[in-house]
């Protein structure tokens, strides 16, 4: 619809923002490796133009994060219930899994083969303070 034409235009001039501001990071490395030789005005003028992109840079993430959160919560019902019902089946798969049920068994057994470990060490210690 309309938003999303917004928001892919929005995403367009960000990918050329980026671009401009890539091709900068490579004119300050080159005005770097000249070194004294470099005047401050066009120190200042590609930090102003560094500023300018950034600026641009960060308005667009904004933009995309308060588009996606609006585009978030404004689904319907409807919607949110197939999400959440989608999202129980993947837990529920994924706990019901073999390779997840091996793994849990296998903690489960470490566990406890520290834990009587531990009260092993816990008796030989108490037989070692009786004497």
């Amino acid at each position: 619809g309309l938003q999303e034409d917004s928001l892919n235009t929005e995403k367009l001039r960000y990918e050329s923002d980026r671009i401009s501001y890539a091709f900068l990071a490579e004119r300050v490395a080159g005005t770097a490796q000249r070194g004294s030789a470099v005047k401050t005005s066009e120190v200042d003028s590609m930090h102003s133009e560094q500023i300018r992109y950034k600026d641009k840079i960060d308005k667009y993430l904004v933009f995309a994060d308060d588009f996606k959160r609006t585009a978030f919560f404004e689904r319907n019902i409807y919607s949110l219930k197939d999400d959440i019902e989608y999202a129980l089946a993947t837990v529920h798969k994924i706990l019901n899994s073999a390779d997840f049920i091996k793994n849990r068994e296998k903690m489960m057994h470490k566990d406890k083969s520290i834990t009587n470990e531990i009260e092993k060490l816990k008796e030989e210690m108490e037989q070692l303070n009786n004497q």
